[in-house]
């Protein structure tokens, strides 16, 4: 009942590909009432307009000093900046990472694109962020022990094999993204997860909401992306 409804208020918006990851696998592993209130706090934060600029603004300069000029000017590759900026040193994030979230700019001498997100923000739980940021860095710097810990962190363990054929083979230097892709290896996850009789972290709602958008832009690049890369740039990088 509570994902027929939630899909009936996505369908026909700009968020309408969140419908799909929110299967009746992604219910039977996530608390139905937590994963609403998550889903209450995401609507209601965009009344925090203060906050909403703050974190544009911390993340923007992460973003800057990470990424070469010609990469600004990169709607993908700045996603992948502002996604890795806001989860490896924030502890809270805009969600909206979709193209049309990214503007361009022609009216000065330089093209310049410009970060305008729909006002969705997430403060995340402590434990399931530092989980997360394992995740990244186990993968992305090649250590197993630490990706296989954080698995155990985020109650992902059973799922490993799918997570790792989700993130993929090889160094990650020229990546092509597919959102239909991303969502039925997601959902590979979760049965994994259901079949064990596992609960995951409400949090999985608005992580899954900032995918999605993601997903949406990288499938539009023209050519494969360094991710790790940028990953490495960015998580890296001293203010």
């Amino acid at each position: 009942m509570v994902a027929s409804f939630l899909k009936s208020i996505l369908k026909g918006t700009a968020w309408s590909e969140l419908s799909t990851f929110i299967s009746p696998a992604f219910f039977s592993v996530v608390p139905t009432l937590e994963m609403m209130r998550e889903a209450g706090n995401l609507a209601k934060s965009g009344f925090n307009k203060t906050q909403i600029e703050t974190t544009n603004s911390e993340a923007h300069k992460l973003v800057i000093a990470s990424l070469s000029q010609d990469e600004m000017q990169n709607k993908q590759i700045l996603a992948l900046g502002y996604y890795f900026a806001q989860i490896m040193h924030l502890n809270h994030a805009i969600v909206d990472l979709r193209s049309d979230a990214f503007k361009l700019n022609d009216g000065s001498e330089q093209k310049e694109i410009t970060w305008s997100p729909a006002p969705l923000i997430v403060h995340w739980d402590s434990e399931f962020l530092s989980g997360i940021r394992d995740l990244y860095k186990g993968f992305y710097l090649e250590d197993a022990k630490l990706f296989s810990d954080s698995l155990k962190t985020l109650k992902l363990s059973p799922a490993e094999p799918e997570l790792r054929r989700h993130f993929g083979e090889g160094d990650q230097s020229n990546v092509r993204f597919s959102l239909i892709d991303f969502q039925k290896s997601f959902q590979n996850v979760f049965l994994a997860c259901q079949k064990n009789k596992l609960s995951l972290h409400p949090q999985f709602f608005g992580l899954g909401a900032m995918l999605v958008s993601l997903y949406e832009n990288l499938e539009r690049a023209e050519t494969g992306l360094n991710v790790r890369d940028v990953f490495i740039r960015v998580s890296q990088v001293k203010l």
